[in-house]
């Protein structure tokens, strides 16, 4: 799979409740529900991190953010 840098400078640029919107979205269609609430700051600012990381994407990284949330908050993670 290729990954658009312009299309990670830009989710990375979203508000907090538009980039949650936006990755909430991208899992549905992928069969993943996530919580609808948007998480803490600080667990999007962990995600940013792994997804503007040096210009390369850390998926593992951030698969992994975004797991511990599922298993925080409710939802289907199905193998994050």
């Amino acid at each position: 799979m290729k990954i658009d840098p312009e299309l990670i400078r830009e989710l990375v640029a979203l508000s907090d409740d538009a980039l949650w919107r936006r990755i909430h979205e991208m899992a549905k269609t992928h069969g993943i529900a996530l919580p609808e609430a948007t998480p803490p700051p600080e667990t999007l600012a962990k995600l940013r991190a792994a997804v503007r990381g040096n210009g390369t994407l850390k998926i593992a990284e951030a698969a992994s953010v975004i797991g511990r949330y599922v298993k925080e908050h409710g939802g289907k993670g199905h193998g994050l």
